[in-house]
């Protein structure tokens, strides 16, 4: 039994072409997965905790950054 989709061949083709040759899409896509890193990272530090040693002050990065 065939399926059916919503899309016929000629349609998925076009669309995936256009997508290909769009500069907007791969930027989108992007933005997109850097918000929803950030919306679980912001949700991941209110769980977890850190050890100590890994906690470092202003004054530790500007010593490190003096370095080079």
């Amino acid at each position: 039994m065939p399926t059916t989709s919503a899309f016929s061949w000629a349609q998925r083709f076009r669309l995936r072409q256009r997508l290909k040759g769009s500069l907007w899409f791969v930027p989108l896509l992007g933005g997109l997965l850097g918000a929803g890193l950030a919306a679980a990272d912001i949700a991941i530090e209110a769980v977890v905790q850190v050890p100590p040693a890994w906690r470092y002050s202003s004054d530790a990065a500007t010593g490190v950054l003096a370095q080079s």
